[in-house]
């Protein structure tokens, strides 16, 4: 839930049967309207769920540099267009420059007003655009109800638009944070765009287009030598000069795993059409195992080994530490079976 009430946690402590689990999601990031409170209910224990499974790769990269929250992309999001940023010469522009914007989504990129969403700190009656009732015969709606019958492009705030989504979203008017726009408002409005542009039919052919991609033919050593060269250039990017064992970047780690799975996915989904689909690395890993790949008990361990290794990461990320690193001997079979995979895949790769 996106603002918790504190009273919410005595409901839920009353529903609680201590014979089975509750589940109570808590999204600190989107508090808007007051002050997040941690459950004051004993022996909860928590998650950290911190997979951006809506947009690209740059709008999360984006959103986390400018909130300073921290998510990753799920696995197989795509890269997408950069964020476009537009600087006003003055407050009177504003409007003009959302109208140029949005009269090019709607002629050249052919999107519809119900997948235009326009944020900004103010309802539309208060910001720049509360002197605009259309642009190119489109009218602009404050009304999410309408919105989402294509009845025009939405003007919202993020609090009022929190919990929707749209193909493309315009942050306007966007001076600064303050008490009108908290760097909640901010997260929240950078993150409201969906990553496929367009309706279903575009969607689908976003689909075969990615298929496409993963099952094109590839030269088996080229491949290998592609996938080391990138794996040794990320190493390198995260050294870790403490004794301890980075769950993340360390060999052995969650990094090897991920790059196992897509050197798997790259290099077969040709003649295994169901190592392209959209899955996540255990399903996956099962999958590589099923076909043959990789012996499948093997397959099934670093499965299990990179769901401990994700479940590690989150609990002590949770605590607020800088890097998730924990002792080399406490994950020392993990580490092993991880290992085993890599050479598995990747030292007989062919």
């Amino acid at each position: 839930a996106q603002d918790f009430s504190p009273g919410w946690w005595d409901a839920l402590d009353y529903l609680w049967d201590s014979k089975g689990p509750i589940w109570a999601f808590l999204d600190k990031a989107q508090s808007l309207r007051r002050d997040p409170v941690d459950p004051p209910i004993a022996g909860a224990f928590r998650f950290a769920l911190d997979v951006n499974c809506r947009n690209t790769r740059r709008i999360v990269a984006c959103a986390n540099t400018a909130t300073h929250i921290e998510s990753e992309p799920f696995d197989m999001a795509p890269l997408g267009r950069p964020p476009k940023i537009i600087t006003p010469t003055t407050p009177a522009a504003i409007s003009g420059l959302i109208a140029h914007e949005v009269r090019a989504l709607l002629s050249e990129h052919r999107l519809a007003p119900r997948q235009i969403a326009i944020i900004g700190p103010a309802s539309k009656a208060k910001g720049p655009l509360a002197g605009v009732a259309q642009i190119d015969g489109v009218p602009l709606i404050d009304d999410a109800t309408c919105w989402r019958e294509g009845n025009g492009v939405l003007v919202s705030t993020a609090r009022s638009f929190k919990g929707l989504e749209a193909d493309v979203v315009i942050l306007a008017d966007f001076s600064g944070l303050g008490g009108l726009f908290t760097i909640s408002d901010l997260y929240v409005a950078l993150t409201r765009a969906r990553f496929v542009c367009g309706d279903t039919m575009i969607g689908a052919s976003f689909e075969r287009l990615r298929r496409e991609v993963l099952s094109a033919p590839r030269d088996a050593a080229k491949l290998r030598e592609d996938v080391l060269a990138m794996r040794e250039k990320m190493h390198a990017g995260h050294v870790n000069d403490s004794d301890l064992f980075d769950l993340k970047h360390d060999r052995g780690g969650i990094v090897d795993v991920e790059f196992c799975v897509q050197y798997l996915v790259l290099r077969h989904s040709a003649g295994h059409p169901e190592l392209a689909d959209n899955v996540g690395n255990i399903a996956l890993l099962q999958r590589a195992g099923a076909a043959g790949l990789i012996p499948a008990p093997l397959a099934q361990a670093a499965a299990d080994a990179y769901r401990e290794l994700r479940r590690r990461q989150h609990a002590i990320k949770l605590s607020g530490a800088e890097y998730a690193r924990v002792p080399p001997a406490a994950l020392e079979s993990v580490r092993a079976t991880v290992t085993a995979l890599w050479a598995q895949v990747m030292d007989t790769a062919a």
